[in-house]
């Protein structure tokens, strides 16, 4: 499925897609402002506070976790299969639908993640909603990414409440990737979720030797409370592709992806279609139990630092 290519938009210019709106376009400061290591020395608590990026002013929910501030870019609540191939006509990308995709853009042969569901000039994510995303895009410079689950959407913390198999939850890039190519691979995960890098996969064997910036696969995992699983978004062994966004994905020390342990693959109908948050087993070709779902009560949700 090839869709036109369009221009890259970052926060603040996303502020208007997936219902959100312009009232406070170009809110930014100018310069200075409140950063997350102001944030964290000042001992602020958590919950919605003004932080700034590159002089621009963003309202965003705040935490901490392992000795740094962060902020969330990403929360999903109330979805279903097949969330991350919506179009704007309602039905699924690789299942019928030829519409506008809301949830990401083709750029090149590549998909980037957009802003959607964002308030106020697109610097701000919409609690009202059932989900929401913001890629900061250049007014970032993450130094890590952490992946958990809520048991409400609005809730600042990074300490899983939602399911947590295993005790597995948060996945911190920086503590719990493994493998020979984290270098290369950890900077372009981070610039997939801040808007301005295509889709990155990481398994345990067959990443080009490093540094491979045409295909963006690496031998990168995820190794936590027992197993090591892979990283498929948008991306299958630098293949790129819309079936799979699963941040964490597939069988224990496998080839193939299966159903997510975290994140979304197919849609309605498809074989191996899922939505999950908080799984953390081997369960083969086995689906995992209803309970880990993404629902309001087990929210997924993805901060990022640059302390």
């Amino acid at each position: 499925m090839i869709f036109p290519k369009k221009e890259i938009l970052f926060a603040p210019m996303l502020g208007t897609l997936g219902g959100g709106s312009m009232r406070s376009f170009g809110r930014g400061t100018g310069g200075g402002g409140i950063t997350l290591s102001d944030l964290y020395a000042a001992g602020t608590s958590a919950g919605l506070q003004d932080v700034s990026f590159n002089g621009n002013t963003y309202n965003l929910n705040y935490a901490t976790h392992a000795s740094k501030g962060w902020v969330e870019i990403l929360f999903h609540a109330n979805v279903s299969a097949g969330h991350h191939l919506r179009d704007h006509s309602g039905q699924y990308i690789n299942g019928g639908g030829t519409g506008t995709p809301l949830f990401y853009q083709q750029v090149g042969s590549e998909y980037y993640m957009i802003s959607e569901n964002t308030t106020s000039g697109g610097t701000a994510l919409d609690y009202t909603a059932d989900f929401a995303q913001i890629m900061l895009g250049n007014d970032i410079t993450p130094t890590d990414l952490a992946i958990t689950s809520k048991s409400s959407k609005t809730l600042a913390n990074i300490t899983a409440t939602g399911q947590n198999q295993g005790s597995a939850y948060p996945l911190v890039a920086n503590s719990d990737l493994s493998g020979s190519d984290v270098g290369a691979g950890k900077p372009a995960l981070f610039n997939f979720f801040k808007g301005t890098g295509g889709g990155v996969s990481g398994f345990y064997t067959g990443g080009v030797s490093s540094g491979q910036q045409g295909d963006k696969h690496y031998e990168m995992y995820w190794s936590k409370s027992s197993f090591d699983f892979a990283i498929v978004l948008f991306n299958r062994e630098g293949s790129t592709q819309t079936d799979h966004w699963m941040l964490a994905s597939g069988q224990h020390q496998s080839g193939s992806t299966y159903y997510p342990q975290s994140g979304y693959r197919g849609h309605p109908g498809y074989t191996w279609e899922g939505y999950f948050a908080g799984s953390w087993g081997d369960n083969a070709t086995s689906k995992h139990s209803s309970i880990y779902n993404i629902s309001n009560s087990n929210v997924l949700s993805i901060w990022l630092t640059d302390m």
